[in-house]
């Protein structure tokens, strides 16, 4: 890892839970889309094995 990213990982051995309940909160905002582990079933992200070459 580069030298100017070492910095980051401190951040990155964080045990740091986080939650959208306060941004929801402030801003009424309401997720619209699938989450994470549906939207990866859905096959946005990955060619499925048939289709490659």
């Amino acid at each position: 890892m580069p030298d100017y990213f070492q910095f980051l990982a401190t951040f990155i051995g964080l045990d740091n839970l986080t939650s959208s309940a306060r941004t929801r909160e402030l801003l009424g905002w309401e997720p619209a889309h699938p989450g994470l582990i549906a939207d990866i079933d859905a096959g946005h992200y990955f060619v499925p094995k048939a289709l490659r070459g």
